[in-house]
């Protein structure tokens, strides 16, 4: 791998549901169409949308743990989208995941330390040895030997998802993908959290896929932020000039949609009205024009295409331009 490539890129992945059911009369559920995207060495990549749009299965997919309808998947300069159960194994060290909820990503039967040590043991790592890397990583996150040997229920949540992050980090992997890694602590947890992850980052050279539907937690850890609606990416941009200048209609409301902590502010009107459709039939047209404020006639009869415009931004839409703004972006407690 060249030292300028990415450590992971993406090409025109989809992953589609229930294709060719009913004697090939169902249509299929379009999870991810059509997706594209690259995470740089030491880059951390923001992934946003509404719950549903596709977010936590493009990161499975991207993970191989749900297999692509179509497209690449190529980690490390190498393309593994079509690599068996086996190969994979030996891909799996250094792509890992945090998931969303600690309570369920832990074994409930399973010692703190068992479960930080067994991915180790999966990848044949001696006990002694294991034990011993284990209990290093977990003092790294910040629990002490009077965690190792406490069962999940045992411990707050906070606590649990820091060994689910150490859990994910022990064998060193590269790419680590992150689905919603702090939606279920509280906020006093929530910054602790994201501090190690930076700590973490920064000592390992990990790069990360954040997936998050919390945009003040995008802003503060993401260098490129990617918007997602209904199995696509519409909107791709570097995380400040996004925030300062969100181009595709569908941003700017999940941008104003953001509560504002100010009580002597009147509470926002909502942005959107009615919801996404179905992704399994699928309106002509672009695929936001139901909702979307800004819609014209022409939104209804084709799709749009990708446009690339200036300093690497990409927008999905009929009428961006790299000129049309509502002005800069308010986000509640955030400048």
């Amino acid at each position: 791998m060249k030292a300028d490539e990415p450590i992971l890129e993406v090409k025109k992945l989809k992953i589609y549901f229930g294709r060719g059911g009913f004697g090939g009369r169902r249509p299929a559920l379009r999870a991810v169409d059509d997706v594209s995207l690259r995470v740089g060495h030491t880059e951390t990549v923001g992934l946003v949308g509404e719950s549903g749009c596709g977010k936590t299965t493009l990161g499975r997919g991207i993970l191989c743990l749900i297999p692509p309808t179509a497209g690449s998947i190529i980690f490390g300069g190498e393309e593994i989208s079509g690599f068996s159960q086996r190969r994979l194994r030996s891909v799996r060290p250094k792509m890992q995941m945090v998931f969303q909820d600690p309570a369920t990503a832990l074994n409930p039967r399973m010692r703190i330390i068992e479960s930080v040590r067994a991915p180790l043991k999966a990848n044949g790592w001696g006990r002694t040895r294991a034990e011993q890397a284990a209990a290093e990583i977990l003092e790294t996150v910040g629990l002490g030997a009077e965690h190792y040997y406490r069962y999940p229920h045992e411990m707050s949540g906070g606590q649990r998802q820091r060994a689910v992050v150490a859990r994910a980090v022990v064998l060193n992997p590269q790419l680590v993908v992150c689905d919603e890694p702090v939606s279920a602590l509280d906020v006093s947890i929530r910054a602790q959290i994201l501090n190690l992850m930076k700590d973490l980052q920064k000592a390992r050279g990990l790069s990360y896929l954040f997936i998050s539907h919390d945009l003040s937690v995008v802003r503060y850890m993401c260098d490129r932020v990617l918007v997602m609606y209904l199995g696509r990416i519409v909107e791709a941009a570097a995380a400040e000039e996004l925030f300062a200048q969100p181009l595709h209609p569908y941003t700017r409301a999940l941008l104003a949609a953001a509560p504002i902590p100010d009580i002597d502010l009147p509470a926002p009107t909502p942005p959107l009205s009615g919801e996404a459709p179905s992704p399994i039939h699928l309106p002509p047209g672009c695929r936001f024009a139901a909702r979307c404020p800004e819609v014209r006639p022409e939104c209804r009869l084709r799709e749009p295409e990708e446009k690339i415009l200036p300093k690497g931004r990409m927008v999905r839409c009929v009428q961006a331009d790299g000129s049309i703004c509502a002005g800069p972006a308010r986000l509640g407690g955030i400048k």
